[in-house]
């Protein structure tokens, strides 16, 4: 639940699943950000291409995740409200 008193750094997870089919290597990817204590992004994609090891999906997960926190820190810098840690 959003509380405007907690913490306004954006807190990041990001896991990848082989999706139990390693023959096809088919994986998903999912990430969630957390600001002042609710969610304000959740994805799950599933990355094009077969991957070649359990790695692969981690780095793609986490390469998503990079790029919406990025985002959220120059939305955040653009409309010129602080983000409070």
């Amino acid at each position: 639940m959003f509380d405007g008193d907690k913490n306004w750094f954006p807190v990041g997870y990001s896991d990848s699943d082989w999706l139990g089919d390693p023959i096809n290597r088919c994986s998903t990817c999912c990430t969630a950000v957390f600001m002042a204590g609710g969610p304000v992004e959740v994805t799950t994609t599933v990355p094009h291409g077969q991957m070649h090891s359990t790695m692969e999906p981690e780095l793609v997960a986490f390469g998503t995740l990079v790029q919406i926190v990025l985002f959220i820190r120059n939305f955040f810098a653009t409309v010129g409200l602080p983000i409070r840690n």
